[in-house]
């Protein structure tokens, strides 16, 4: 009775409910995590160069021993949604990778669940995903989604390392140390796209401002997807008040280092995802941003990024003109083939056969 008018009491205050919800928030993050090393794992260009590195191995074992312990607390919660995504990683790992360790009993099957029965559409879709599955096996090409942070991982991420309100998030602190470590150009570069995308994530859907409601939060990232600018509204004063601050925040904490390491990749998809990031912390004119990147880039070690862009000039370029070649060959066949076309003037011509006057036999 008195334990129970207790319990009843701290719900009341919130402080159970706000532990719950940032248990949620890290078992979100957890699942994303899940779903990252299920790719990194599945890919062999990764994983496979370094499986034979001893240090490496007993990561990946350590690793799939707690992704174990979580698996089976999750399932003793009832997550089964989270739970599998655990599953899948381990399956990936163990079976697929070829990590040491001993896979855990599967979910039980659910009984009680209703059967739900899928629409046509919903058929298609899930039918029209396996047969691009079976196609890239069958072809030995990489999976539509392999290599590719989803768009909801991007998001729940976002919100996560782009919020105080995370734990060990004080002056976003997990989301510094994210950028320091995609900066690196030891970085991996699916690990790097990913990164970058975080962090612009992040400034559109400015997860630190609580006016904004789920809904505008939704659309501004739906302007992150279609990679238009980060404002809902017309007004830039009202814009520049806000993004403005975030802009100047995330400069400070590592986003122009970022910027001007990525560009350096490689990876032609990390080379325009730090140009998106760039152009995303510069948007409106920032001065105190642009003097920030003026001051990186005066900086001897950092001359090789206008190397780099004129690179990426100069490759555009070529691209255009073997773009216009291209169209002026396909105009002139086009063309060739109208010619001959009219008046029986096509395969055999005049007297040919096909198309042409028939040939006369004996004389």
């Amino acid at each position: 009775g008195g334990s129970a008018v207790k319990q009843a009491a701290v719900l009341e205050d919130g402080g159970v409910q706000g532990r719950v919800q940032s248990l949620m928030c890290h078992i979100e993050f957890c699942v994303s995590i899940a779903g990252c090393c299920k790719e990194y794992f599945a890919r062999k260009e990764l994983w496979g160069s370094k499986s034979d590195n001893k240090e490496v191995v007993e990561l990946a074992k350590d690793l799939a021993a707690t992704a174990t312990q979580c698996y089976e607390q999750l399932k003793k919660l009832g997550l089964r949604e989270e739970a599998n995504a655990l599953y899948e990683m381990l399956e990936m790992m163990l079976h697929t990778g070829g990590v040491k360790g001993e896979m855990p009993d599967p979910l039980p099957a659910e009984d009680d669940s209703p059967n739900f029965t899928l629409s046509a559409a919903q058929s298609f879709s899930s039918g029209w995903g396996l047969f691009q599955g079976r196609l890239c096996d069958f072809l030995k090409i990489a999976h539509p989604q392999e290599g590719r942070c989803k768009s909801e991982d991007v998001r729940k991420l976002a919100m996560l390392l782009g919020s105080e309100g995370t734990f060990a998030n004080k002056g976003l602190n997990l989301l510094k140390q994210l950028m320091s470590f995609i900066a690196d150009k030891e970085c991996d570069s699916y690990l790097q796209l990913m990164g970058l995308q975080v962090v612009r994530a992040v400034l559109y859907m400015r997860p630190g401002d609580a006016n904004l409601t789920d809904d505008q939060r939704e659309a501004l990232f739906g302007l992150f997807m279609r990679n238009q600018p980060p404002s809902l509204s017309q007004s830039s004063y009202e814009r520049d008040k806000d993004l403005t601050r975030l802009q100047l925040t995330l400069a400070r904490l590592g986003a122009v280092d970022v910027v001007i390491s990525c560009v350096e990749s490689t990876d032609a998809d990390v080379r325009l995802a730090a140009l998106q990031l760039g152009v995303t912390v510069l948007e409106g004119g920032n001065r105190r941003v642009q003097d920030m990147f003026a001051a990186a880039l005066s900086q001897p070690s950092n001359q090789g990024f206008f190397v780099n862009i004129r690179a990426l000039f100069d490759e555009c370029i070529d691209d255009m003109k073997e773009a216009k070649r291209k169209e002026k060959r396909v105009q002139a066949e086009r063309a060739s083939n109208t010619k001959k076309s009219p008046g029986g003037g096509g395969v055999g011509g005049r007297g040919g056969g096909a198309g042409g006057e028939p040939r006369r036999l004996g004389g």
